[in-house]
This record gives structure tokens, C-alpha cells and sequence, in this order.
């Protein structure tokens, strides 16, 4: 007998034996006098209902369960969901277990969760609350598009406001978006409003000039200037990582893994990192032909290149996994490994310091 069912028998019987009739106490709890006789037999003092022992007939068997795992981490299917391996498995004659039983069993071992090669999806955490109780504490800013007599063409206003007093510490209007732009006026209102370090919290959206390296720099540069020198500097809080002067280039060494160290030229205009045929097949390199090419620009007109992908690439403290390369001649340009494009430097935020020759580098 359950014991939410005892407690309601013994309550009855207690209010039998002083006095009450069963079928008004069986009233008062909210059930019928059948239902307590019946409960009170000493043949149902046990849940009447049975539970089930049989297993499906088509149960996989251990070693059907183990050949479908696999399956499905092989090369040709381990970034791929049940959905997709299923249909390609039967489009080559094999069938191994249904889509439902594919996703039963990559869930019991764990191996659902993230089976493609992009970047899992990482947690967002709640924003920190910011009160502003005086003026020049949190200043907020913003781009806004004014229209012109030209239609799809706009002036933007650069704006930027005090939220405790609602005062407009600086703006100015522009013909473009742009960091830079964003910089000079940060630059302005730092040196008119007299801002310390630490003393004033920026806060803003998630768009390009927000978050553009030129505009991270001299926020960095502003802060490490108005520092009191018994302070840590602005700089320290981001991660540095030295750089090597090449006339109007940097380059950075990294670390694949398992291999030798690369150096490598920092090209923020190449969407995608570059190596050398060279530096892969000689530096012992952890990689993974994809089969696909790709068109590169290049100094001698668009070159078509294959694209392979590193298990992990480096940078100081600051690594990347399943990092797609492209792999082509650089010519002219020797002594170096390869280029740093874009697919590494945007998963953090970045800007190169050139009064130190470092690349500074945060969390997005």
C-alpha cells in the first residue's frame, strides 16, 4: 500500500473509532466507501498495477548497438544528425536501425549534443546591472541613420549620453560607419569631460563600430593615459601576445597542435587563415583533407586552393579548433608560414597595439 493511501486509511480509522460513521468520513477526505473497503482488503494492499517485463522483440542486440556507434563516428557521418545518416546509409544499401533508434542511442552515449564541425554554441550569461547614481558614470551611445533628399542615402549620427543626467557629452555626424570615427569622438569626449580610468562605463550594441579594433585600441590607449601610475594599466587587463615587426606588417607565431610552432603574417583583410604547402607537410601537422577548394585572391589574380581543416591552432592562450585553412604558394613572400585571417581572429575580440607590438586579444 502506498503511503499517501495509508495515511487516508488510518485518518478513516481514526475517526471511526471515535464515533464517526465510514461513509461521512469517507466524504470529508474525498473518497467513496467502496474505495476505502476495497483498500482496506487484505488482498489489494499492494498496487494492483503490473509492470511490464517484456523487451521489444527488435531490440538491438550489444554487438548491432555497438556497430551502429560506429557507423556513426565515422568520417563520412560523425558531423552528421540521424536524420541525414539514416537516408545516406540507405542510399548505399545498408540499413543498420531506424532514425528513432539512431537518436535513442547517440543520446544514452552522450553523442548528441554537437555532432557538426562548427562551434558549439556557447552559454550566454546575464549581463551585469549598471546603476549610474551620479554624472559620468555609464554613458550610453548609438548611430542613428539620418535620411538626406537622396533616397537610400544617410548621414549617421554619432551620439553619446550621460543616462544619469540625460546630458549629450558628444556627437557628430559622418558620412559612413565607421570605428574609426567612433574612436576620434571617444577621443574628444575622454579629454573634454575629463573622464579618469575607470571612472565611466561605455555602454552600446553589438555592431561593427562598437567593436572594432580601432575603436577598442584607443579606448585602451585613453584609459592607459589617464591611469594613475600606482594603478594596473587598461593593457594588462587584455591578453598580449608579442608580435614581430615586418616594415608595415606584423607577424605572430602559433601553435598548431602537436607541431612545430608557424609563423604566420596577421592579415585582416583574408577571410581565411593560409598556410603553405610547405609548412603542412613538413611541420607534422594534425589535419583533415575536406575535399572542397576555394578562390583566393592574390597578388598574381584569383588562385583556386584546397581547404583542409587543422584540429587546433593557438595563439598564446588563445586556441581555436576545427580551423579551416586554405592551402597555396605565397610567392614572394618568404620567410613566413602562412597568413592569420579572419576565421581565427573574429572568435575574439582584437586590435594590435603598436606602440608595445602586441596583439591583444579578449573573449567576444
Amino acid at each position: 500500500m502506498s503511503d499517501e493511501r495509508g495515511k487516508i486509511v488510518a485518518l478513516i480509522d481514526e475517526a471511526r473509532a471515535a464515533g464517526a460513521r465510514q461513509s461521512a468520513a469517507c466524504n470529508v477526505i474525498g473518497i467513496s466507501a467502496k474505495t476505502y473497503q476495497r483498500w482496506v482488503r487484505p488482498d489489494n494492499a499492494q498496487d494492483g498495477r503490473l509492470e511490464t517485463g517484456r523487451e521489444p522483440p527488435n531490440k538491438l542486440s550489444e554487438l548491432e548497438r555497438q556497430r551502429l556507434l560506429k557507423v556513426a563516428n565515422e568520417p563520412d557521418y560523425a558531423n552528421l544528425p540521424p536524420c541525414k545518416i539514416v537516408p545516406r546509409l540507405a542510399d548505399g544499401g545498408r540499413y543498420l536501425a531506424s532514425e528513432s533508434t539512431f537518436y535513442r542511442v547517440l543520446k544514452a552515449e552522450k553523442q548528441l549534443s554537437h555532432r557538426q564541425r562548427s562551434k558549439p554554441a556557447g552559454t550566454v550569461k546575464q549581463p551585469r546591472a549598471l546603476v549610474a547614481t551620479g554624472p559620468n558614470q555609464i554613458y550610453s551611445w548609438d548611430i542613428t541613420y539620418l535620411p538626406t533628399v537622396v533616397k537610400g542615402l544617410f548621414f549617421y549620427l554619432y551620439l553619446v549620453m550621460d543616462i544619469y543626467s540625460r546630458k549629450i557629452v558628444g556627437w557628430q555626424v559622418y558620412g559612413e560607419e565607421s570605428s574609426a570615427l567612433a574612436a576620434d569622438l571617444m577621443t574628444d569626449i575622454c579629454q573634454r569631460e575629463g573622464v579618469q580610468r575607470q571612472q565611466v562605463t561605455l555602454h552600446s550594441d553589438n555592431g561593427s563600430p562598437m567593436k572594432g579594433a580601432t575603436m577598442l585600441a584607443t579606448l585602451q590607449q585613453a584609459a592607459t593615459v589617464l591611469a594613475d601610475p600606482d594603478q594596473v594599466t587598461l593593457a594588462t587587463e587584455v591578453a598580449g601576445v608579442p608580435l614581430i615587426r615586418s616594415g608595415h606588417h606584423f607577424l605572430v607565431d602559433v601553435n598548431p597542435a602537436d607541431a612545430a610552432s608557424l609563423r604566420l603574417l596577421i592579415d585582416t583583410g583574408a577571410s581565411m587563415t593560409i598556410l603553405t604547402r610547405e609548412a603542412l607537410q613538413q611541420r607534422g601537422l594534425r589535419y583533415q583533407e575536406t575535399g572542397r577548394s576555394q578562390l583566393f585572391s592574390t597578388a598574381n589574380g584569383q588562385v583556386r586552393a584546397p581547404i583542409y581543416i587543422l584540429e587546433s591552432l593557438s595563439v598564446g592562450d588563445w586556441y581555436v579548433g576545427q580551423l579551416e585553412v586554405g592551402v597555396l604558394d605565397l610567392g614572394a613572400q618568404a620567410g613566413i608560414d602562412g597568413l592569420l585571417g579572419m576565421n581565427f581572429l573574429s572568435q575574439f575580440r582584437f586590435f594590435i597595439d603598436q606602440n608595445e607590438t602586441m596583439l591583444r586579444l579578449s573573449l567576444n
